[in-house]
């Protein structure tokens, strides 16, 4: 049993049981810490149907899925050498649910496992939690979202009263703890984590200290699973099951500030392919935007803090900026121009999609002393700064430009 309340969520739990009613392989997806195993607790615990909950995420890589399902059953490995899959789908009797919590690292073995279950008990449904898809015929999968605001806001009162019982939030605080919630890109785990944390912090001291979420963030509560203990521990267990290539790319997205398209990426993410962003999207670690006109992603904030200070420690971090400005300094020198002709349109609006990438650029080039793409990158920006009106900003860059050094 929890030991703590479920917050919120109403919503979710109603979308998850209708879910159970149409499919009998669900999966839950996200990325860790956005609340999965006890969102799949709670639903199922109202679907009539006998359950059973196996732990897959405590399980070595190399570990037997079946063999720890066939445990919850009381059966035994088959003697004449069946899958033993076989010798637990003879145990179900009746409409039964299995949740096979945390299967990102064993996808494979799960999937093999399910498949073969689910053709042997037509009785059974089952409802999988996982960073990414099983990849299951007839499989459904529903990302889970953020908490809404309003039950982040709760979840934070309800946790920072558990760590002071005299604590207690007034109007005044309302809305710096909502946006502390959306700086925590609403996430349970971190709200939970930051919660504790006002038993010698402000909400504003809290807010602060999201510039290095990972350390303020890291005391993390005593459980039996050490990947949910931190902030950073939920990001390392996601980050260890990425192939050298994707780790690499990952760490090279960090760079855009406001998301990017797979031109983009590919230009400034070691020639990253649309393939390759699929497998982060599907590793939940990107978000995709299907709504955006050429295909939108983005890395939610707590996903770009990991991901940049893993590329700081890597050691190509300096390289990797250089290229990030060449990239955007070409982009606005042969966009700008196009402002004056029938693609007026098409490069405003990407021009303001990638406004913060363009001012990160900007600072980057300040920073390392590139005076030239300071002056060229501020140089092309300013008829686009003037056409949107954005009087600040051009004298702001173009000044700056101006000052540097060696103009």
């Amino acid at each position: 049993m929890p030991r703590t309340s479920f917050v919120g969520r109403a919503s979710e739990v109603r979308r998850v049981v209708e879910l159970l009613g149409v499919t009998r392989i669900l999966t839950l997806v996200g990325p860790g810490g956005i609340g999965k195993s006890r969102l799949a607790l709670e639903a199922t615990g109202v679907v009539p149907a006998e359950r059973a909950i196996a732990d897959i995420g405590s399980l070595d890589r190399g570990a037997r899925v079946g063999v720890r399902v066939a445990e919850l059953y009381g059966v035994g490995e088959p003697e004449d050498g069946s899958p033993i899959a076989y010798a637990v789908a003879g145990a179900l009797r009746g409409e039964a649910l299995l949740v096979l919590d945390g299967c990102e690292h064993v996808v494979e073995d799960v999937a093999s496992f399910a498949d073969a279950l689910l053709d042997r008990a037509p009785g059974l449904r089952i409802l999988a939690t996982s960073q990414r898809p099983l990849g299951l015929a007839g499989e459904v999968t529903w990302a889970v979202p953020p908490m809404t605001e309003e039950d982040a806001t709760a979840l934070f009162a309800a946790r920072a009263a558990a760590a002071d019982p005299e604590r207690s939030f007034g109007d005044t605080e309302a809305a710096a703890v909502a946006d502390l919630c959306r700086g925590l890109d609403g996430l349970p785990l971190a709200i939970e984590l930051a919660a504790a944390r006002t038993r010698s912090l402000t909400v504003g001291e809290i807010a602060a200290g999201l510039v290095r979420r990972f350390e303020l963030l890291g005391n993390g509560v005593q459980t039996g699973d050490s990947r949910h203990a931190t902030l950073r521990a939920s990001l390392d267990w996601s980050y260890e099951l990425l192939s050298d290539r994707l780790r690499v790319i990952l760490q090279r997205l960090s760079l855009f500030v406001s998301g990017f398209d797979a031109a983009s990426a590919a230009a400034v993410a070691e020639e990253s392919t649309l393939e390759d962003l699929a497998a982060l999207v599907e590793r939940s670690l990107v978000a995709f935007d299907p709504h955006a006109p050429s295909g939108w992603y983005r890395l939610s904030d707590t996903a770009r803090a990991y991901a940049l200070d893993r590329l700081e420690a890597s050691g190509d971090a300096e390289e990797a900026r250089a290229g990030f400005v060449r990239y955007f300094r070409d982009l606005v020198e042969h966009g700008v121009p196009l402002l004056d002709g029938p693609e007026q349109a098409v490069w405003m609006n990407r021009l303001f999609a990638d406004q913060d990438n363009i001012t990160a650029a900007l600072a980057w080039s300040r920073a390392a002393g590139d005076d030239d793409s300071l002056a060229r990158i501020a140089g092309a920006m300013g008829t686009f700064w003037l056409e949107s009106s954005q009087w600040s900003e051009c004298r702001v860059w173009l000044e700056t430009a101006l000052d540097a050094p060696a103009l």
